[in-house]
């Protein structure tokens, strides 16, 4: 959300229209995102058959798509952090019937795979970066072994962590957990 200082600045700063460069320099973005911002239609441009500048952008569009972002928080130091998102309650314990619930859920996703995983595994079944499944194992939060160099996890082990309220209360989380968990647990919460 801009300001009114914001936004006449950069009505004055930059003329009716600009080019991807200047887009994604006015919003502090990386070139492919500011890319599939355009092509996705998330921000109206005119799409030209030139090989530079093939990008047409209004800049009243660009306001609006600044507009429509939440309000960034500024740290001291310039680091910036996004406002948190409202979530359920912390779950401090697990009540049986929701991990009946949820163990079911993790039986019918974990099938296809073999029982003891590796961490590419388990990101396919999950959504989570192997890179975050080798973080908590190395933190302690998921029991692992390591056999030539690789971490192994069999499906229990793994089935324990997801259970815990240390996975379900993360506040980062996984397409496939905000679509296949975060329902059950709504579902329940509300029941």
């Amino acid at each position: 959300m801009l300001t009114k200082k914001e936004r006449d600045r950069i009505l004055r700063d930059y003329p009716e229209t600009i080019s991807k460069e200047q887009f994604y320099k006015l919003c502090q973005i990386s070139k492919n995102r500011a890319r599939m911002l355009l092509t996705s239609g998330v921000v109206p441009c005119q799409i030209t058959r030139r090989a530079t500048h093939k990008y047409v952008i209004a800049t009243v569009d660009v306001i609006a798509y600044l507009d429509s972002l939440p309000r960034i928080r500024r740290k001291r130091g310039g680091a910036a952090t996004m406002p948190k998102q409202a979530r359920n309650p912390a779950l401090t314990n697990v009540p049986p019937d929701l991990s009946d619930l949820l163990r079911a859920l993790y039986d019918e996703t974990l099938e296809p795979f073999p029982d003891v995983m590796d961490s590419r595994q388990i990101s396919d079944a999950i959504g989570y970066a192997d890179t975050t499944i080798i973080k908590w194992c190395s933190e302690g939060k998921i029991r692992s072994f390591i056999i030539q160099k690789a971490r192994r996890i069999p499906k229990p082990w793994l089935i324990d962590f997801l259970l815990s309220p240390a996975f379900l209360n993360q506040s980062a989380v996984s397409l496939w957990h905000q679509h296949a968990i975060q329902p059950i647990i709504d579902d329940w919460l509300n029941s």
